[in-house]
């Protein structure tokens, strides 16, 4: 704004506060532009537009400060150092109910176009809280620099020739840009002349489009007549087909969040030095990592250790923790695979690297081209309630799938054997009805020799069978042992015949005895069947 000065005019006004709450003591805050969250960093900075004198730097809070002391001060960088002359305002706590304000100083600090300003805030004291500090200086420049405004009384219209205009930002990209609301009783005039003053509605059934920033439309969405939306997908050379169509290279995705409820405390058992510490946690999913969370101050009040926490986040394989070096503004961080770490000497603290500040974990991902995956909890196929990793309530079919027709042992028995999925049956002779199985309306052999059953294949009886391979499957046999006979061969008398000694001879319709130890093996175990050394299962065949 013109000042109506003949030598000098008023080119800016800055604004620097802490809108998001209070400040308390005896901390240092670097104030944030265009009233936002005040930082121990600083991070806060605005470029000048140009060169001039920097003036009448003043504070105000609100009155529901309650911040006592003395020595209190806020001061103006230029390039993140003190000017020559220090551009500096202090005052001293007010009485109670009145609000804190530093009136405006005398002193000046000279600036040039593309010097960086940012604004420091100290707080002394004992108690009590600083509320919304706001503070403002301005920017002076001489009456032969290039005045940027103009205003024309007889349209009451003001002009601008100094370049682009920004209000509530402090970067721009355009003639005007407005980070707010704008409001207008007229309506908006395009380039081609014409004024919108609603909202336009598209009409029914128009193809529509998004370009991206680039103004690429094969980078950005396409609605189709029918409502097919396409992403990436060129109007000029197809429509998308499905309700949503994907261009071949893309990834569809779910985010990992940003840890949250990240907090600090004191640890008992560390060697860290009474100081301020700053922290950053995130998260990855085991290939990239989330944003990381905002920065925690925490004041280690004695030699201590500290213990950082957050919240777990779902599908996380593992976190990072970033502690800021405010001596060189840089960051070191570990590595944890819980969601909390234990801080108790800086030799951990061995890798360095800025904490990212753009998302590249996911809890869902599905891509064209390399990896996909689900880390968001089970995962149902058939039905809304899996209670596995993977729960499919239907047919499985494809390659390493147990085919259907499958015959295997299952131990039904064995304590915690869940209950047999759907589209599996025990071999109990049973009949089976399902009309979405090949095997309906047939009966399931009996090879459990389950007492209710039908008889076991090809056999009069209910049988406890073993599987034996062939070239054809179904085919049961009973119990038999290979046909043989038992040759006696003997020396000396028989019968009071005396034979030759080493002459053989047979002996008929002898009964041979049972049979008994041969002094080495231990004594024979005999029974009803042949059979070798066993453990019962429970013979189950997958029917669909």
């Amino acid at each position: 704004m013109y000042t109506g000065q003949a030598e000098k005019y008023i080119a800016a006004v800055f604004v620097f506060g802490n809108g998001a709450g209070t400040v308390g003591i005896n901390l240092t805050r670097h104030l944030a532009a265009f009233d936002g969250t005040s930082v121990a960093a600083d991070s806060y900075k605005i470029v000048m537009p140009r060169s001039g004198t920097l003036k009448n730097l003043s504070l105000k809070a609100l009155p529901a400060s309650t911040i006592n002391g003395t020595g209190h001060s806020v001061e103006v960088l230029i390039n993140g150092a003190s000017a020559p002359t220090p551009l500096l305002v202090t005052w001293n706590s007010p009485p109670a109910g009145t609000p804190p304000y530093a009136p405006p100083m005398i002193n000046t600090a000279s600036v040039n176009a593309g010097d960086v300003i940012s604004v420091r805030l100290k707080t002394k004291g004992t108690s009590g809280t600083l509320s919304r500090p706001t503070v403002s200086f301005e920017l002076e420049v001489d009456a032969d620099y290039p005045n940027p405004w103009d205003f024309d009384p007889n349209t009451n219209a003001i002009s601008y020739s100094g370049g682009d205009v920004e209000i509530g930002t402090p970067t721009s990209n355009d003639a005007l840009t407005v980070h707010g609301m704008i409001e207008t009783n007229e309506g908006i005039r395009f380039p081609d002349g014409s004024i919108q003053v609603e909202a336009a509605s598209p009409a029914a059934g128009a193809l529509h489009s998004l370009d991206a920033a680039d103004g690429n439309p094969v980078d950005a969405l396409f609605v189709a007549a029918g409502g097919n939306v396409g992403i990436g997908i060129d109007p000029t050379d197809r429509y998308p087909q499905a309700k949503l169509t994907l261009a071949p290279d893309s990834n569809f995705a779910t985010e990992m969040p940003t840890p949250s409820g990240v907090v600090a405390a004191s640890q008992a058992g560390g060697g860290l030095a009474a100081d301020d510490y700053y922290f950053r946690v995130a998260a990855s999913d085991g290939t990239g990592w989330t944003k990381a969370s905002a920065q925690l101050l925490f004041n280690l009040a004695g030699s201590n250790g500290i213990r950082i926490s957050w919240n777990p986040v779902l599908g996380a394989t593992n976190y990072r923790v970033y502690r800021a070096l405010t001596a060189t503004g840089t960051y070191k961080f570990i590595e944890t695979l819980n969601p909390y770490y234990d801080y108790l000497s800086d030799a951990a603290f061995t890798a360095t690297g800025s904490p990212p500040e753009e998302t590249t974990a996911y809890i869902n991902k599905l891509s064209a081209a390399g990896d996909s995956w689900l880390l968001g909890g089970n995962v149902g196929i058939g039905t809304s309630n899996p209670q596995a990793t993977l729960d499919v309530n239907g047919a499985i079919s494809g390659f390493g799938i147990v085919p259907i027709g499958s015959i295997i042992a299952w131990h039904k028995s064995l304590s915690g054997t869940p209950a047999l999925p759907d589209g599996w049956v025990e071999c109990n002779g049973q009949p089976y009805t399902d009309s979405g199985s090949p095997f309906n309306d047939q009966v399931i052999p009996n090879l459990n020799g389950y007492g209710s059953g039908a008889n076991s294949p090809n056999l009069n009886t209910k049988e406890k069978m073993f599987l034996r391979g062939g070239t054809t499957s179904g085919i049961g046999q009973a119990d038999a042992f290979q046909g043989h006979r038992h040759s006696i061969t003997a020396w000396g008398y028989v019968a009071g015949s005396q034979c030759q000694e080493g002459s053989g001879f047979t002996i008929n319709s002898t009964i041979v005895g049972d049979s008994i130890t041969d002094g080495v093996n231990g004594t024979p175990r005999t029974a009803n069947e042949t059979r070798p050394v066993n453990m019962s299962v429970v013979w189950i065949m997958r029917v669909k």
